[in-house]
Protein backbone atom coordinates (compact mmCIF):
# COMPACT_ATOMS: atom_id res chain seq x y z
CA UNK A 1 0.00 0.00 0.00
CA UNK A 2 1.59 3.04 -1.20
CA UNK A 3 1.95 6.67 0.97
CA UNK A 4 0.56 9.69 0.74
CA UNK A 5 2.72 12.38 0.42
CA UNK A 6 1.42 16.27 2.50
CA UNK A 7 -0.51 18.46 -0.25
CA UNK A 8 2.92 20.88 -0.12
CA UNK A 9 4.83 18.36 -0.71
CA UNK A 10 3.34 17.38 -4.49
CA UNK A 11 2.85 21.33 -5.43
CA UNK A 12 3.12 22.05 -8.53
CA UNK A 13 5.88 24.38 -9.73
CA UNK A 14 7.26 26.86 -12.48
CA UNK A 15 11.04 25.27 -13.67
CA UNK A 16 12.96 27.28 -15.80
CA UNK A 17 14.46 24.17 -17.32
CA UNK A 18 10.95 23.78 -18.68
CA UNK A 19 10.83 27.11 -21.16
CA UNK A 20 11.41 26.35 -24.65
CA UNK A 21 14.32 27.97 -26.15
CA UNK A 22 12.11 31.48 -26.59
CA UNK A 23 11.43 31.00 -22.93
CA UNK A 24 15.05 30.74 -21.93
CA UNK A 25 15.97 33.91 -23.92
CA UNK A 26 13.45 35.84 -22.79
CA UNK A 27 14.49 34.86 -19.12
CA UNK A 28 18.20 35.57 -19.46
CA UNK A 29 16.84 39.09 -20.95
CA UNK A 30 14.77 39.26 -17.89
CA UNK A 31 17.75 38.54 -15.55
CA UNK A 32 20.63 40.91 -17.14
CA UNK A 33 18.35 44.00 -16.88
CA UNK A 34 17.53 42.76 -13.31
CA UNK A 35 21.20 43.38 -12.71
CA UNK A 36 21.75 46.01 -14.15
CA UNK A 37 21.35 48.40 -11.07
CA UNK A 38 23.82 46.39 -9.20
CA UNK A 39 26.70 46.15 -11.50
CA UNK A 40 26.43 50.13 -12.13
CA UNK A 41 26.83 50.75 -8.64
CA UNK A 42 29.84 48.80 -8.15
CA UNK A 43 31.27 50.31 -11.18
CA UNK A 44 30.77 53.73 -10.01
CA UNK A 45 31.49 53.14 -6.31
CA UNK A 46 35.07 50.91 -6.99
CA UNK A 47 37.43 53.69 -8.87
CA UNK A 48 37.03 55.92 -5.74
CA UNK A 49 35.67 53.83 -2.68
CA UNK A 50 38.27 53.28 0.07
CA UNK A 51 36.94 51.18 3.42
CA UNK A 52 36.37 53.21 6.31
CA UNK A 53 34.98 53.47 9.80
CA UNK A 54 32.89 50.39 9.99
CA UNK A 55 33.72 48.77 6.61
CA UNK A 56 37.54 49.51 7.57
CA UNK A 57 36.90 47.43 10.92
CA UNK A 58 34.80 44.59 8.96
CA UNK A 59 37.96 44.85 6.77
CA UNK A 60 40.12 43.80 9.56
CA UNK A 61 37.73 40.99 10.78
CA UNK A 62 37.39 39.43 7.45
CA UNK A 63 41.19 39.26 7.50
CA UNK A 64 40.94 37.70 11.12
CA UNK A 65 39.06 34.82 9.85
CA UNK A 66 41.18 31.45 9.96
CA UNK A 67 43.15 32.74 12.61
CA UNK A 68 43.24 32.37 16.47
CA UNK A 69 41.09 36.15 16.14
CA UNK A 70 38.59 34.11 13.87
CA UNK A 71 35.47 36.28 14.54
CA UNK A 72 32.61 34.12 16.48
CA UNK A 73 29.60 37.51 16.70
CA UNK A 74 28.83 40.19 13.87
CA UNK A 75 29.79 43.81 14.10
CA UNK A 76 29.52 45.77 17.45
CA UNK A 77 26.63 47.99 17.45
CA UNK A 78 25.68 51.23 19.41
CA UNK A 79 23.17 49.85 21.59
CA UNK A 80 25.00 51.78 24.25
CA UNK A 81 24.26 54.60 23.04
CA UNK A 82 20.11 54.55 23.18
CA UNK A 83 19.64 54.21 26.98
CA UNK A 84 21.59 55.36 30.07
CA UNK A 85 23.62 52.47 31.50
CA UNK A 86 22.92 49.74 28.33
CA UNK A 87 25.58 47.75 27.39
CA UNK A 88 26.52 47.65 23.96
CA UNK A 89 26.35 44.54 21.96
CA UNK A 90 27.49 43.01 18.82
CA UNK A 91 25.01 42.02 15.88
CA UNK A 92 24.14 38.69 15.70
CA UNK A 93 26.81 36.61 14.08
CA UNK A 94 29.90 36.55 11.53
CA UNK A 95 28.72 34.88 8.57
CA UNK A 96 29.30 38.19 6.09
CA UNK A 97 33.06 38.35 7.53
CA UNK A 98 33.71 34.47 6.18
CA UNK A 99 32.37 35.35 3.17
CA UNK A 100 34.43 38.24 2.80
CA UNK A 101 37.37 36.60 4.04
CA UNK A 102 39.21 35.03 0.85
CA UNK A 103 37.68 38.11 -1.48
CA UNK A 104 39.61 40.36 0.75
CA UNK A 105 43.17 38.61 0.95
CA UNK A 106 42.98 38.16 -3.16
CA UNK A 107 41.33 41.22 -4.00
CA UNK A 108 42.04 44.04 -1.37
CA UNK A 109 39.13 45.48 1.00
CA UNK A 110 38.67 48.47 -1.79
CA UNK A 111 37.72 46.26 -4.19
CA UNK A 112 36.55 43.04 -2.87
CA UNK A 113 34.07 44.31 -0.17
CA UNK A 114 32.18 46.27 -2.40
CA UNK A 115 32.30 43.51 -4.46
CA UNK A 116 30.97 40.65 -2.33
CA UNK A 117 28.36 42.98 -1.33
CA UNK A 118 27.11 43.29 -5.01
CA UNK A 119 27.10 39.50 -5.11
CA UNK A 120 24.55 39.47 -2.20
CA UNK A 121 22.26 42.19 -3.11
CA UNK A 122 22.19 40.93 -6.68
CA UNK A 123 21.87 37.26 -5.89
CA UNK A 124 18.97 38.54 -3.77
CA UNK A 125 17.34 40.24 -6.36
CA UNK A 126 17.52 37.03 -8.70
CA UNK A 127 16.38 34.75 -5.91
CA UNK A 128 13.46 36.70 -5.61
CA UNK A 129 12.45 37.19 -8.68
CA UNK A 130 12.91 33.48 -9.60
CA UNK A 131 11.12 32.44 -6.42
CA UNK A 132 8.19 34.21 -7.78
CA UNK A 133 8.76 32.56 -11.69
CA UNK A 134 8.53 29.46 -9.75
CA UNK A 135 5.16 29.85 -7.93
CA UNK A 136 3.23 32.00 -10.34
CA UNK A 137 5.01 31.35 -13.64
CA UNK A 138 6.94 33.62 -16.42
CA UNK A 139 4.30 36.37 -16.69
CA UNK A 140 4.37 37.01 -12.96
CA UNK A 141 8.47 36.54 -12.66
CA UNK A 142 8.77 39.37 -15.61
CA UNK A 143 6.60 41.63 -13.29
CA UNK A 144 8.49 40.89 -10.56
CA UNK A 145 11.68 40.89 -12.28
CA UNK A 146 10.92 44.38 -13.54
CA UNK A 147 9.47 45.19 -10.09
CA UNK A 148 13.09 44.45 -8.30
CA UNK A 149 14.58 46.53 -10.72
CA UNK A 150 12.82 49.45 -10.27
CA UNK A 151 13.22 48.69 -6.19
CA UNK A 152 16.80 48.33 -6.75
CA UNK A 153 17.18 52.02 -8.98
CA UNK A 154 15.24 53.93 -6.34
CA UNK A 155 16.84 52.72 -3.24
CA UNK A 156 20.45 54.12 -4.25
CA UNK A 157 23.65 52.83 -5.52
CA UNK A 158 24.75 52.84 -1.62
CA UNK A 159 21.95 50.14 -0.81
CA UNK A 160 23.58 47.64 -2.96
CA UNK A 161 27.50 47.95 -2.36
CA UNK A 162 27.61 49.23 1.32
CA UNK A 163 28.78 46.21 3.24
CA UNK A 164 27.81 47.79 6.38
CA UNK A 165 25.41 45.54 8.73
CA UNK A 166 22.53 48.13 8.43
CA UNK A 167 22.96 48.92 4.71
CA UNK A 168 23.62 44.88 3.83
CA UNK A 169 20.44 43.44 5.71
CA UNK A 170 18.11 45.17 3.19
CA UNK A 171 17.57 42.70 0.06
CA UNK A 172 18.64 39.22 1.91
CA UNK A 173 15.41 40.34 4.53
CA UNK A 174 13.62 41.00 1.01
CA UNK A 175 14.48 37.20 -0.21
CA UNK A 176 13.33 35.98 3.09
CA UNK A 177 10.29 37.57 2.96
CA UNK A 178 9.28 36.00 -0.47
CA UNK A 179 10.64 32.60 0.47
CA UNK A 180 8.77 32.49 3.64
CA UNK A 181 5.72 33.53 0.84
CA UNK A 182 7.06 30.22 -0.73
CA UNK A 183 7.36 27.85 2.19
CA UNK A 184 3.75 29.14 3.25
CA UNK A 185 2.58 28.11 -0.24
CA UNK A 186 4.02 24.59 0.61
CA UNK A 187 6.85 24.42 -1.84
CA UNK A 188 9.20 22.55 1.16
CA UNK A 189 11.81 22.13 -1.36
CA UNK A 190 12.96 25.38 -0.99
CA UNK A 191 13.23 25.13 2.97
CA UNK A 192 16.88 24.37 3.12
CA UNK A 193 17.58 27.40 1.11
CA UNK A 194 15.10 29.82 2.93
CA UNK A 195 17.02 28.63 6.24
CA UNK A 196 20.27 29.87 4.17
CA UNK A 197 18.97 33.35 3.89
CA UNK A 198 16.96 33.66 7.02
CA UNK A 199 20.25 33.18 8.88
CA UNK A 200 22.39 35.01 7.30
CA UNK A 201 19.79 38.18 7.44
CA UNK A 202 19.09 37.79 10.83
CA UNK A 203 23.24 37.71 11.71
CA UNK A 204 23.87 41.01 10.36
CA UNK A 205 21.68 43.48 12.44
CA UNK A 206 19.78 43.68 15.47
CA UNK A 207 17.13 45.55 13.83
CA UNK A 208 16.31 43.06 11.24
CA UNK A 209 16.22 40.11 13.22
CA UNK A 210 12.82 40.51 14.90
CA UNK A 211 11.03 41.26 11.14
CA UNK A 212 13.10 37.64 10.20
CA UNK A 213 12.01 35.65 12.84
CA UNK A 214 8.33 36.99 12.32
CA UNK A 215 8.99 36.47 8.75
CA UNK A 216 9.90 32.66 8.96
CA UNK A 217 7.34 31.94 11.53
CA UNK A 218 4.44 32.88 9.44
CA UNK A 219 5.93 31.41 6.49
CA UNK A 220 6.42 27.59 8.86
CA UNK A 221 2.86 28.28 10.68
CA UNK A 222 0.99 28.49 7.03
CA UNK A 223 2.85 25.45 5.88
CA UNK A 224 1.80 23.92 9.15
CA UNK A 225 -1.56 24.58 8.52
CA UNK A 226 -1.54 23.61 4.89
CA UNK A 227 -0.59 20.08 5.92
CA UNK A 228 -2.83 20.50 8.79
CA UNK A 229 -5.89 20.53 6.72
Amino acid sequence: RGTTCPPAAARHVHRLLDLDRSGRRWAAAVAAARLLAPVAALLAFVPDWAPTNDPALMGLRALDVGTARTPLLGQPSQSGLYAEGAVSLHHPGPLHLYLMAVPVRLLGAAVAMPLVSVLITGGCLALAAWAVFRQLGRAAGVVAALALALVAFTTGASSLVNPVSSSIAGYPLLATAVLAWCIGAGDVRLLPLAAAVASFTAQQHLSVLPATVVLVAGGLALLIAAWVR
